[in-house]
């Protein structure tokens, strides 16, 4: 199902079927792929698999109009992989793709007309884009969108004029799902993080250098001991990146963006590679293994924790980054939407009539 919902109070404004069978894949219930919203249009991509097939994903992308009116979908032509998030830039949406056709498509985001794929030259039988959603980047003038995919177990660099590939790099570890962890562009840098099992780890920073009108991939560093994020997108805030490494029992790490060097980590039983965090105004909010969210500073000399509260509901296997909008932190588990107010205390002055003076300083906090 598709859902809209007020955002002051939780009320389901609308709702309308996408897929009229259950939709899950082993464990995880639900769509794992956030609905990406332009103007009045919203894209759904619900979870679906050829012939049932856990591992041919094939799902279907479905535009809404924000009031809830389908004006297209396509599964035929095309399709988007597991978790993928599409991506709108001008008037053109680009889709990490699945099945043998394609591993990318950019198509008229009006219309869902196919303006270009791209494939691969492979006798891979089982071949789909990995579950990393796509991310835009432009060097020189020269615009690309990042691809991987599982079975070659590679990156792709891909013109986003054409489809055209451009350059591949392998993965520098053994990894079978293909990236799940959003790719990070930064100028002419492009931070990319997987933590899969034992040795399926890593840590990878490219330079995107121009040669005859197209990019070319070099490896500036690569690490399997930090930044071996299983699903969370690593944090760029101030030169650094916030995220996360280790194994089932890991670590809260701050990494030097220019090299990877670690600045700090905290371990313990609260973190893992698959916990979340997002950065807001220097601040981290963070899901621990205990169903807790932890407020810290973004800070490359130390970790400094703020505060925690308890979250009234178990998160499920896998917890989603949280999404903080208009003051409104917002987090979401396989069964629930939570709405957290955020902010700063606002401190304000007991005036007292003329001839009296105030007694006290009062202070207001939100709630949550």
């Amino acid at each position: 199902w598709a859902l809209c919902l007020n955002p002051q109070t939780g009320q389901v404004l609308w709702k309308r079927e996408l897929l009229a069978k259950e939709n899950h894949h082993g464990g995880i219930h639900g769509p794992v792929s956030a609905p990406v919203v332009d103007d009045d249009r919203v894209y759904f991509v619900p979870y679906d698999a050829y012939q049932n097939d856990l591992w041919d994903p094939r799902c279907p992308v479905v535009c809404l109009k924000t009031d809830g009116t389908e004006l297209w979908r396509e599964g035929e032509k095309y399709w988007c992989t597991e978790g993928s998030t599409p991506l709108v830039l001008d008037d053109t949406l680009y889709v990490s793709s699945s099945g043998p056709d394609h591993l990318m498509v950019a198509v008229d985001k009006r219309t869902g007309q196919l303006r270009w794929g791209t494939r691969l030259d492979t006798k891979e039988k089982r071949l789909f884009g990995g579950g990393s959603s796509v991310t835009y980047q432009e060097v020189a003038g020269i615009p690309q969108v990042i691809g991987c995919a599982w079975g070659t177990a590679a990156i792709y660099g891909i013109d986003a004029r054409n489809g055209a590939i451009m350059w591949t790099m392998p993965n520098p570890a053994t990894i079978k799902h293909g990236l799940l962890c959003t790719p990070v562009a930064v100028g002419n840098r492009l931070l990319l993080s997987a933590g899969e099992g034992g040795i399926g780890r890593f840590c990878l920073c490219l330079e995107l250098i121009p040669q005859d009108g197209k990019l070319k991939a070099r490896t500036l560093y690569a690490n399997d001991k930090i930044q071996s994020n299983f699903i969370h997108t690593p944090s760029v805030y101030q030169e650094a990146v916030f995220g996360f490494a280790g194994s089932t029992n890991g670590v809260l790490q701050c990494t030097n963006f220019d090299d990877g060097k670690l600045l700090w980590e905290v371990a313990g039983q609260d973190w893992a590679r698959d916990r979340q965090l997002i950065i807001a105004d220097g601040l981290i909010f963070a899901l621990t293994r205990h169903n807790e969210l932890v407020l810290a500073e973004a800070n490359r000399q130390t970790y400094r924790e703020l505060g925690r509260v308890a979250l009234p509901v178990e998160l499920g296997i896998f917890p989603q980054q949280p999404m903080l909008a208009n003051g409104r932190l917002y987090i979401r588990s396989d069964r629930h939407l939570l709405c957290y107010q955020v902010g700063a205390p606002k401190r304000f002055l007991i005036c007292a009539p003329k001839g009296t003076r105030a007694s006290r300083t009062t202070t207001s906090s939100p709630t949550g």
